[in-house]
């Protein structure tokens, strides 16, 4: 018993001796030190070390006024983004906004441009930081640039009755051209600037003004949005020939009957003029050509002029009959 517990000491001593020295001196500080240090590389990871992936982010692009991008679809990029795991985890990628400046310098028309991302072109919540930004260079191949030149004005109009044909319109604008202004590719392709429909009345023929408003064409700008317009509204006629049509004969009815001959057999051909839509539809039972006799008292044979009644509810007039005389034989009864 006594050379077990003399042997105790002996035990601890040898315990000790696997520290090293500079270990067993301050122990405990070092070992609290070295739990901090543990704590901090850790904290330190979490705030710098951690790396994320947003694809797809949109860049908006900010273009000179004298410059247009053709090109109406969007780029977009991938952005890696750096810090620490509680902000990653609560970033999106609505958070994130990249818009960056297309330069004049740099602009070379006809040639494709470069736009090159750079990380203060990204906006972010604090504390993140931009890696890199995949691809970085984005090309824009359809930048034109801005121009402005002179059109005509060209009139529209509103012809629900479908008479148009009908009638001779003419109009002058004031202005007679506007600028339009957009990209050369639009601008060159413009002839004319034409008005919203104007309606026509054609009851009444003739002069009118009204404020004509134009329609823009797409992409660009115009120099005034409205023009006056003078309008002078003509009906419009068209000829037709109706042959060998008889030729009757008016007498005054108070004279004692006699007996009249028309030596021309072959009739007569009457030329009538007046709006389309009555001139096509006339039939030649509705004109009547005749010779007035009844300022004749003696027999005999005359050269009479023909005439030619037309329907009272037509607009249309008698423009020529031929021959313009017949040779008529009067004689007693």
């Amino acid at each position: 018993m006594m050379n077990h517990e003399s042997n105790m000491p002996e035990k601890r001593s040898l315990h000790r001796s696997f520290l090293p020295a500079f270990l067993r001196r301050n122990f405990t500080r070092k070992a609290v030190a070295v739990f901090l240090a543990a704590l901090l590389y850790y904290y330190v990871q979490d705030q710098l070390g951690a790396e994320a992936r947003f694809s797809k982010i949109p860049v908006e692009i900010d273009l000179p006024g004298m410059l247009h991008n053709a090109d109406y679809i969007v780029p977009s990029v991938t952005v890696v983004i750096t810090g620490s795991t509680a902000k990653l985890n609560e970033l999106s990628a609505s958070d994130i906004r990249i818009r960056a400046a297309v330069s004049m310098d740099d602009y070379t028309p006809g040639s494709p441009y470069i736009l090159r991302l750079q990380p203060r072109d990204v906006k972010l919540p604090s504390g993140l930081k931009v890696e890199r930004i995949e691809p970085s260079d984005i090309q824009l191949p359809h930048l034109e640039p801005m121009v402005t030149r002179r059109v005509p004005v060209a009139a529209e109009w509103s012809d629900p009755e479908g008479r148009h044909a009908e009638y001779s319109v003419q109009v002058q604008f004031v202005p007679e051209s506007v600028a339009v202004s957009g990209p050369e590719s639009v601008v060159r392709t413009i002839k004319e600037v034409k008005t919203v429909p104007i309606p026509l009345d054609w009851q009444a023929t003739d002069q009118f003004s009204v404020a004509a408003t134009l329609l823009a064409p797409p992409d660009v700008e115009m120099s005034v949005a409205k023009v006056e317009a003078h309008i002078e509204v003509l009906l419009k006629y068209t000829s037709r020939t109706f042959k060998k049509l008889p030729v009757m004969v008016m007498d005054d009815s108070r004279l004692t009957p006699r007996r009249v001959q028309i030596l021309n057999e072959e009739g007569v051909e009457v030329t009538v003029n007046g709006p389309p839509s009555q001139v096509t539809l006339m039939r030649d039972v509705q004109l009547c050509p005749y010779v007035d006799i009844s300022g004749i008292r003696e027999a005999g044979e005359y050269q009479l002029a023909v005439e030619c009644r037309m329907p009272d509810d037509v607009e249309s007039a008698v423009k020529r009959v031929f021959p313009s005389k017949v040779k008529v034989k009067i004689a007693e009864p």
